[in-house]
């Protein structure tokens, strides 16, 4: 495996990109698969050089791992979202439910219940959202990188 030690790129730090999380899921590896892969690997190595053994032996845990441990990244849970906003949502999944399970009298009731749960929703994911987008604009620095990203994809998108 080759090391660089401490050398650092000449990457001003803004303007690198994000480290992305991954995890693997250890409940769902195949591990006697994974053994066997590794197993039958080091069985077709005929090599004595130790480095080379080594490297052998890299090169079948990185295949066996890639074919029998599935990976899945982290993801990153919606900075706006909070519990008024959950609840407003499930709100409106039980007036959806009500409307399904309506009887004939009772849809045009379930109907405007519906809409205005709905109406309630929108406008509170409406109201978080525009708070942290301002909030991240007065963040903004001409000096940071990624406030220019932001710029340029609101200006690409008018058109």
């Amino acid at each position: 495996m080759v090391t660089f030690g401490d050398a650092q790129p000449d990457i001003p730090a803004p303007l690198q990109e994000p480290v992305r999380r991954t995890f693997t899921s250890w409940a769902k590896s195949d591990m006697t698969a994974f053994s066997a892969d590794v197993d039958a690997a080091l069985a077709r190595s005929t090599s004595r050089d130790t480095e080379r053994m080594a490297k052998d032996l890299e090169d079948a845990v990185r295949e066996a791992d890639r074919r029998h441990c599935p990976k899945g990244i982290v993801r990153r849970p919606k900075v706006h979202w909070s519990p008024e906003i959950e609840g407003a949502v499930a709100r409106t999944m039980a007036a959806q439910r009500a409307l399904d399970n309506a009887t004939d009298e009772e849809r045009s009731d379930a109907r405007a219940a519906l809409q205005l749960r709905r109406t309630q929703a929108a406008d509170l994911i409406n109201k978080e959202t525009s708070a942290k987008f301002r909030s991240s604009m007065n963040d903004m620095s001409p000096t940071d990188g990624r406030s220019w990203n932001v710029l340029r994809s609101i200006r690409s998108q008018q058109g």
